[in-house]
């Protein structure tokens, strides 16, 4: 073999380890370009991501302070609407034990607050929870204060209609009583106007032979002959008139101990009676008393006519 032919393979051996050595270090540039690549693009995403954890962080400082603003904010409401119950006074029993009931929920709610303060991972979640329900409460008790003020608005109504009622009343009785009193005053006017009168009396003793006897162991009879005068406004009609036949001593002469009558002084003890027919015109009577079987003294007499339970005249006679 020449000497050319053995160095053309040489030659070939050569350039391919050049080629090898080239792309070799071609590559090697290529990785250090991509790692520096891939180290700046780390240190990019690490800058990013401290900032990001920052940002969160100061995201989650000022959350935890709106939470505890939310929470003073609550606690205010709770306050606040406790302190408005305590204000509001009704008589109605229903609606004050709703009221309490709403009171003591709004304590409990309270007390859940300060609870959730020592619970930091549920304390935001339970903020929003309070806060949903101190809402629901506040639009409960709204409507319990518009309630209240219309109840409060009628009771006024009520009350004034109730004084007016009441003066309208009092103005009523106080006519009622005049009317009573002078309605009264009339009737006792009435009453004594219309009370008969008796007179032009003549009385005397009876004998025996129904004929005139002064002595009286001989009387059996007192006949007293009167007039009742005219009286428009007595009561016309059937009349009992009644005589009573006083002895010197005061006794009543009767012969019969249920010979009473009713009258304006009381119930008396009357001698006889007799009955008329009075039509409010001037009518003559005679009555008679039998006093026959009664013991008689000498003496005064005095005689005693009574209709309607009053006495309307009065006469005496005297006995030997």
């Amino acid at each position: 073999m020449s000497e050319i032919e053995t160095q053309q393979p040489k030659k070939r051996k050569d350039t391919l380890y050049l080629l090898i050595i080239l792309l070799l270090l071609s590559g090697l540039v290529a990785i250090t370009i991509m790692y520096r690549m891939q180290g700046d693009k780390l240190n990019v995403c690490n800058i990013e991501n401290k900032e990001k954890e920052k940002m969160m962080d100061d995201m989650n400082e000022s959350f935890k302070q709106y939470g505890v603003m939310m929470s003073d904010d609550i606690r205010d409401n709770l306050e606040g609407m406790l302190s408005q119950y305590d204000a509001v006074n009704v008589e109605n029993a229903e609606m004050q034990d709703s009221i309490n009931a709403q009171k003591d929920r709004i304590k409990e709610l309270m007390v859940e607050l300060e609870d959730s303060k020592k619970d930091k991972k549920r304390f935001i979640w339970k903020i929003r929870q309070l806060q949903e329900e101190t809402e629901t409460l506040r639009s409960i008790m709204k409507g319990y204060l518009v309630t209240i003020d219309s109840l409060n608005t009628l009771n006024v109504e009520l009350r004034d209609n109730l004084d007016k009622t009441q003066n309208n009343l009092n103005k009523m009785t106080e006519d009622r009583d005049l009317y009573k009193e002078t309605s009264d005053k009339y009737k006792n006017q009435v009453q004594k106007g219309s009370v008969l009168s008796a007179y032009g009396f003549s009385t005397i003793g009876l004998g025996y032979n129904d004929k005139e006897n002064k002595r009286a162991k001989k009387v059996a009879k007192v006949k007293s002959c009167f007039t009742i005068g005219e009286n428009t406004i007595a009561q016309a009609g059937k009349k009992n008139i009644y005589i009573r036949v006083i002895s010197p001593a005061g006794k009543v002469l009767t012969k019969r101990n249920t010979n009473t009558i009713n009258t304006n002084s009381g119930t008396i003890v009357y001698s006889d009676s007799r009955s008329i027919d009075y039509q409010n015109q001037a009518i003559d009577v005679c009555i008679l008393a039998d006093v026959r079987e009664l013991e008689l003294d000498k003496g005064n007499y005095i005689v005693e006519i009574y209709a309607d339970g009053a006495r309307i005249g009065k006469d005496s006679f005297a006995l030997k």
